[in-house]
């Protein structure tokens, strides 16, 4: 789920510049081959399942995985964002109305999907098949928030079109000394202000970040012990970003960092 998320983060922002009218390719022959594959499988087990050579058992379970893939082949191409065949409703209503509105279209069919598992999955509970209905239940609710989650994503990149790092970053910044203790970072800056994370400075050079999240993973008598230098996350590539970098492909940089702040 993580490199799921992480990645249409990424993608988000390689696109943000596109043409509205801009059909992505690339991700229709993806979704394409993602279903040949599970098609292409559900045959080969068909087959195994066939061999006089293999015994009850080894037949049993591949009719089992024939029979999985091609339930998730035909299930994925249900026209329902965002799985395979949402992504490929999407494509078909890209070039004609647009990057957001087909978007939109295809993350609506994939909430209405994912309420019709949702009330499957009840009338199931209420039926006495416990197992599937909960099944049912959680699979309606992670595409709907799946769906939510594409479209919000979409409209954000659009909002953020045409804006750099520049427009929206800090200046002057507040830094912390790398000599001083995380706890002494911690009363003075993160329980003062809003922001995640602080630069490190060492005399006159910046050499990391300091995240609250490494702040929160120590003890209180771990941060009088540690200074600065030894929770911070060293200067490195990741985390930071040039001014005139657009605004998306620095907000999925900061993504995949998993810090609050790039500098």
């Amino acid at each position: 789920i993580l490199e799921k998320v992480t990645g249409v983060r990424v993608i988000g922002a390689i696109t943000a510049a596109m043409p509205a009218t801009a059909v992505p390719w690339y991700r229709r022959q993806a979704v394409l081959v993602g279903a040949a594959v599970s098609l292409l499988l559900a045959g080969f087990f068909y087959v195994c399942a066939g061999l006089p050579l293999l015994g009850p058992g080894a037949i049993a379970v591949a009719r089992y995985l024939a029979l999985i893939n091609l339930i998730l082949a035909l299930f994925n191409l249900v026209p329902a964002f965002p799985m395979d065949g949402g992504r490929l409703l999407r494509g078909a209503l890209w070039a004609s109305l647009g990057k957001a509105r087909a978007t939109q279209i295809a993350s609506g069919a994939g909430t209405f999907f994912a309420f019709f598992l949702i009330v499957g999955g009840v009338f199931s509970l209420l039926a006495g098949n416990t197992l599937g209905g909960v099944w049912y239940i959680l699979i309606g609710w992670f595409i709907k928030d799946a769906s939510v989650a594409s479209y919000q994503q979409v409209r954000l990149d659009e909002i953020l079109h045409g804006l750099t790092v520049r427009d929206a970053m800090v200046d002057p910044v507040v830094t912390v000394p790398s000599s001083g203790s995380v706890a002494e970072a911690a009363r003075e800056h993160f329980t003062r202000t809003g922001f995640g994370s602080y630069p490190v400075t060492r005399g006159e050079a910046v050499v990391g970040l300091l995240c609250l999240k490494d702040v929160l993973r120590l003890s209180a008598e771990e941060r009088e012990a540690t200074s600065v230098q030894g929770a911070m996350r060293p200067l490195s590539d990741a985390i930071v970003t040039e001014p005139d970098t657009p605004l998306p492909a620095a907000i999925a940089r900061m993504a995949q960092a998993g810090t609050a702040r790039l500098l």
